[in-house]
């Protein structure tokens, strides 16, 4: 099963498609998608991701633990798998509480 994903930035939409449990950041840079990125444990928060719409898990609690409100729609795209088409885009640090 794979789902499509959109990410919006800069006025742009780019679409990748993610695998069954891929990683929205894997995804991403397979697709040639260039994603801001550091660490890929969640720890960094260069990832960090607004969902705008569909479904996503976090594969580790550090999506829990940085982001406790769901109704944010935040996480990292390095722990987040996609349960649905998804449509995102990306978070400054000036934005985020990280």
């Amino acid at each position: 099963m794979t789902h499509r994903i959109t990410l919006r930035r800069d006025g742009a939409a780019f679409e990748f498609v993610a695998r069954h449990g891929q990683t929205v950041l894997d995804a991403a840079l397979a697709g040639g998608v260039d994603y801001p990125f550091n660490c890929r444990v969640g720890a960094c928060g260069t990832c960090l991701t607004e969902v705008l719409e569909g479904d996503f898990r976090c594969r580790v609690d550090v999506c829990a633990v940085q982001f406790p409100e769901p109704a944010q729609n935040l996480a990292l795209a390095c722990q987040t798998v996609a349960l649905s088409d998804l449509t995102l885009t990306l978070v400054t640090p000036t934005e985020s509480s990280i």
